[in-house]
Formats: structure tokens, C-alpha cells, sequence
């Protein structure tokens, strides 16, 4: 979307409306992501039945004026800084949704924070209506209700020069009157729509909102989108109040802070579901505790006097882990803090203000693949991390990417195989089957739909959880894919629930667990399946019976996985000739030292890059 392009519709949209205390409660000003909670949950919910747009919380111009704008590849976001401080975050496939309000008394200062960020928003709106002493002290918000001459230049000057759509959020007057003048004047200056907040800018939220006054508003501005705001609570008051008024949209605010799903024609989630959903948002994209916690009580709707667990529990975490733990779901706020601050170690400083890879047409894929599919979230990268731990093998230089250059999506991890014998350059190539796709996407691509653009894997290892079995059914839909191209292997592996937290120095492995798994195992008949169809059954936690280094022992666990993938005649395997060097002792030493340095420094850093998709 290029400046020049005004695509956003206004009209029959379901807004998240924007808000100060939810979305800016960090005295650090460090939290301003696009789905921010009661502003924060956003995008968690659109589609084409539910949430449409999503206003920002209200920055003041002269804060986003001169942030450096920059590509914040732990999290994959957009991040705009100054000062040392966190002004506006957002995600690139979040820019067709975000309207970003500014609080402005001047027209020029508007004008240079619309175009500060006009590349990563869809439209640009002025706070008219805040009645907050900072904004009215600054002739901001409120107070430009009642210098509708200065208002009317900062509009005129934003839908003329800043390149995108523009809108104004406002508060009714003392009179009718006075407010139908401030809406026509509002509607001669261009903008695309514009919102109403049925309160003047004295009256509290415990008020009833005047949503009588919408009718009037919306015969007297005939040209653009009127937008309601005010006391909408669930699904059905979106019908009632356009029903009622004739309003073409409606924007919700603390209706969304209690329970972002409001926006779901369906009905409300369960509050357990919301809130998990919510603190995995605040975990994907670094939001403060603070502000998270502070949504989190917003959220609780139960009587805060009852002194429920989850409330005490919550009113006393100092951090986002904790409020993740009340939830059940710390594990997934280690996993993801691992794989940020990989994220961060492999970008260099260098990194560029835009996502690599974008426009850019698919090629052939790299020869010498191992596929590695499964449902999201079973470990499929945990594994590749584990062979690449225990291989003796050196890492390949390459880095892996979201997106390898040729534009194909999954993740590409290389893999320098190195054995006495013979060395190969392979690489991993990790998809994701999605619930009720036994893999047909990908079926249908390597069936030459693309032109025989991708090349065949040379092998396929299955990855599934040994306690949910739905994950192991996935497979079957591979069986005719194994048997019609013959590949080198076909591993299924079952893998334990904790896997994905089991690199080494991360999380020891538990007894009690791996016996249970392995019972599990057994039990669903996975070995017996796997028999009758071409794969290989592999329990990732089985352990060697007697010595591990016997000629005669049958290698298990990830010893097999090691074992099965080796072997392979792979293209590009080259062929060592056996001479005997003898080194030296500092020669070894060195070399040694070196060798340990490049494995600890790559192991697990360089390739714990991706989240729980993998």
C-alpha cells in the first residue's frame, strides 16, 4: 500500500476504539503494540466476521516526531523509538487495519506525525475528544471542540497532504445545535468518516451515553460514515444502536477491555480462553507486565470483593511470567522468551526497516531435504535442535529464515553432515500441518502443480505428540505421498509434551514422564501402524538397553533419528579420502578449542529462531 493509495472503508466496520488507561499504563511509555489488550487484543479477533479496525491508543505529535523507525526482528515488528523510549509498535501484516490517533493542537506538528508513520498505518485520526487534563492543558483532545477554526486547519492539512485517509473522533456538545454545526463543518474538510462518543467531554463513563443524538447527526452528515461510540457491551447492542440511529459503524471501548471478544457474532468466549489468548499476544509481542496485568484485572469481571485466587494471584505478579503461570502457561513464555533472544543474537545491527524476503517470487528449492511436518506446536523444531546438539557434525554456515530467499514459506535450517566417511551439506525444511489438513497443501505442491519448481525431499520425518494422539492421525494422509516417490527414509517420531523445553542446560529430562509417554505409545499402537504403512516408528525418549557402544546394539531414541538420516545417498555427498594427519598437541588443542567454540555459540542460539509454530 503506497501513500498515494485511500483504500480503507469506514462504512458497517466493528472498531476497536482507542484507549489511554489500557494501552498506555506503562509509566514507561514502552507499550503501544497494535493489538494492545482493550486496545491490547486486536487483531487476535478479525475476520470477516468479527473486529475490522483497530485504533491506537492517543500519542501526542511531538513524541512521534522525529522516532527512528526500526525492524524489531526478535518479535517481527515495526518499532518506532526516541529517547530511549518505545513510541509505536506495530506488525506489517497488521497495516490494512491500524487507524493511529494523534493528539495535535497544531496543524504542521499533525502533519509531520501522519507522515512519521503513514508507511506502516492504514489511516491517520485526531483526538478531539479526550477530557484529560495533559490533553486539554495542550489545547489537545477536548479542547479543540470548542476551537473548531483550529480544528478545521489540522483536518484540511492532514487529508490534503499526508497520503492517507482521514478521520476525527469527537464528544458531543451541551446542545444539539451546537453539535450538528461542529459535524457539518467536520464533514466540509474531507475526512472519511468520523466518530461520536455520546458524552460531552463532562460527563463520566458511569453516565448513560446519549445515543439519541445519533440520528440527528447522521441526517445532518450525509457524505461520509458516522461511527457510535458509547456504551456498547455486547454483540446485540451493535444491532440495536444502528438499528436505532442508522449509524453505518460502531467503535467499541470498554465493552472490548472486559472481554475482547464482544466483536464475535457468535457470542462471548469463555473468560479462561480470552485471557490465555490475550497473555500469548502480550507474550508474542513483548508487552509490559504492566500493562498487561492491568488489562488482565479488566478483564476479571467476577466481584472483586470475594478476594477470588485469580484475582489475588494476579494483583500481586511482578511480571509477565507470573501472570502467565496463574493461566498455565509459563512454558510458553520460556519458549518464546528463548526464541526471541535468539532471534535477537542472529540480526545483526544492520538489520533492514522492512521484513527480508517480501515481493519476491518463488524459486527452486535447495536439493537434499529432509521434510519435516506435524501439527503446530509438537516440537518439530525442538527436535531438529536436539540432532543438531548431539551430531558431531560441524553446523553450516548458512542461517535459517522464516522465509528462505526464494520466498517459500516454513523454515530452513542447514545441517552439515560429517561423518568419517563422508560429508553432506542437507537442510531441514519444517512445515506445519493445520487442524483437518493431513498435509494436501504440500501434497499438492510437490505433485509438479508449480511446475516442478520444488525438488523432491530425500526424506520425511513425521512429528507428532505421543499424548494427543489427533496429532498422529495427520499422518495417514502421507502414506500414498511415502509409497508413490520412495523416499531414502520416512520417520514418524513421537515426541514427549516437555520436548520443546529439553535442550540441554533448559530443562532435564523427567523419569516419570518419558515411562508414562512410552506406555502411551504402546498403548495407541503407533509402532504396529507405522510398520504396516513405510515408516519407521521412533520414540524420541526411548533409551539404550546395554552398552551403548556395542557393534551389536540397536541404536534407539535419538540415536536412531541420528542413525536413519545419515546413511542417506544424498546428491551432494562427497567422499572422504582416509589419510592420516598427525597433528600436533597444540595443533589438536587448538582446533578442539575452536571446534567448541563455533558448536556451543551455534547449537541452540542460531537455530532456536522460530516460536511455537514449529
Amino acid at each position: 500500500m503506497t501513500l498515494s493509495e485511500n483504500i480503507v472503508d469506514y462504512s458497517n466496520k466493528k472498531i476497536l476504539a482507542p484507549m489511554s488507561n489500557a494501552s498506555a499504563f506503562n509509566p514507561l511509555g514502552a507499550s503501544r503494540y497494535l493489538a494492545d489488550a482493550a486496545a491490547g487484543f486486536g487483531l487476535f479477533y478479525i475476520s470477516p466476521h468479527s473486529l475490522d479496525l483497530v485504533y491506537t491508543p492517543e500519542t501526542v505529535d511531538k513524541r512521534i516526531i522525529g522516532s527512528t523507525r526500526s525492524y524489531n526482528a526478535s518479535i517481527g515488528t515495526i518499532d518506532y523509538w526516541k529517547d530511549g523510549q518505545l513510541n509505536f509498535r506495530t506488525h506489517p501484516s497488521e497495516k490494512s487495519c491500524v487507524i493511529f490517533q494523534i493528539g495535535t493542537a497544531d496543524p504542521d506538528l499533525a502533519l509531520q506525525a501522519a507522515l512519521t508513520v503513514a508507511q506502516d498505518v492504514a489511516g491517520i485520526d485526531v483526538n478531539c475528544g479526550c477530557p484529560k487534563k495533559f490533553s486539554l492543558q495542550g489545547g489537545m483532545g477536548a479542547a479543540l471542540l470548542s476551537k473548531p477554526e483550529v480544528l478545521k486547519k489540522i483536518l484540511t492539512n492532514l487529508v490534503q497532504n499526508c497520503g492517507r485517509p482521514v478521520t476525527c473522533k469527537i464528544r458531543i456538545l451541551e446542545t444539539k445545535d451546537k453539535t450538528l454545526e461542529l459535524v457539518r463543518m467536520i464533514e466540509t474538510t474531507g475526512v472519511r468518516a468520523l466518530a461520536v462518543h455520546c458524552r460531552t467531554k463532562d460527563m463520566r463513563s458511569s453516565e448513560k451515553a446519549q445515543w439519541g443524538i445519533l440520528s440527528d447527526i447522521v441526517n445532518a452528515v450525509r457524505t461520509i460514515p458516522i461511527i457510535a461510540n458509547g456504551d456498547i457491551w455486547c454483540y446485540d447492542d451493535i444491532d440495536k444502536i444502528k438499528k436505532l440511529t442508522n449509524v453505518s459503524s460502531v467503535m467499541i471501548a470498554r465493552g472490548a477491555q472486559t472481554n475482547p471478544s464482544v466483536f464475535r457474532m457468535e457470542g462471548f468466549l469463555p473468560y479462561d480462553e480470552v485471557v490465555k489468548a490475550y497473555l500469548k499476544k502480550c507474550v508474542d509481542t513483548d508487552n509490559s507486565y504492566q500493562n498487561s496485568k492491568y488489562t488482565l484485572l479488566e478483564m476479571y469481571t467476577e466481584s472483586k470483593h470475594t478476594k477470588a485466587p485469580e484475582y489475588r494471584l494476579m494483583s500481586k505478579a511482578k511480571s509477565l511470567r507470573e501472570l502467565c503461570s496463574i493461566f498455565g502457561i509459563e512454558s510458553y513464555f520460556d519458549e518464546q522468551q528463548m526464541v526471541h533472544t535468539a532471534r535477537s543474537i542472529m540480526t545483526t545491527p544492520a538489520t533492514p526497516s522492512t521484513p527480508q524476503g517480501e515481493n519476491v517470487a518463488p524459486g527452486p528449492l535447495p536439493k537434499n531435504q529432509i521434510l519435516v511436518i506435524g501439527r503446530r506446536g509438537v516440537g518439530k523444531l525442538a527436535l531438529i535442535i536436539k540432532i543438531l546438539n548431539a551430531s558431531s557434525s560441524t553446523l553450516s554456515p548458512s542461517v535459517p529464515s522464516l522465509t528462505d530467499p526464494a520466498g517459500h514459506a516454513g523454515l530452513f535450517v542447514p545441517w552439515r553432515i560429517d561423518t568419517k566417511s563422508y560429508s553432506a551439506d542437507v537442510q531441514f525444511w519444517i512445515n506445519e500441518i493445520e487442524d483437518g489438513d493431513v498435509g494436501l497443501k504440500a501434497l499438492r505442491q510437490y505433485k509438479g502443480e508449480t511446475n516442478n519448481v520444488i525438488s523432491m525431499p530425500n526424506s520425511i520425518v513425521f512429528v507428532f505428540r505421543k499424548d494427543q494422539p489427533e496429532t498422529f492421525k495427520d499422518l495417514q494422509g502421507w502414506v500414498a505421498f511415502v509409497r508413490k516417490h520412495e523416499l531414502a527414509t520416512a520417520l514418524c517420531v513421537g515426541v514427549s509434551s516437555n520436548l520443546r523445553l529439553m535442550v540441554d542446560g533448559i530443562e532435564a529430562r523427567r523419569e516419570k514422564e518419558r515411562a508414562i509417554a512410552q506406555a502411551q505409545g504402546k498403548e495407541q499402537g503407533y509402532e504396529d501402524w507405522c510398520l504396516q504403512n513405510g515408516f519407521e516408528y521412533i520414540d524420541i525418549d526411548e533409551r539404550q538397553a546395554g552398552d551403548e557402544d556395542s557393534a551389536q546394539s540397536k541404536q534407539v531414541g535419538l540415536a536412531r533419528v541420528l542413525e536413519a538420516l545419515r546413511p542417506n545417498t544424498w546428491n551432494c555427498m562427497t567422499a572422504k579420502v582416509a589419510v592420516s594427519v598427525d597433528l600436533n598437541p597444540l595443533e589438536r588443542t587448538q582446533r578442539s578449542d575452536k571446534e567448541e567454540r563455533e558448536q556451543r555459540s551455534g547449537a541452540i542460539l542460531r537455530y532456536l529462531c522460530i516460536g511455537d509454530s514449529y
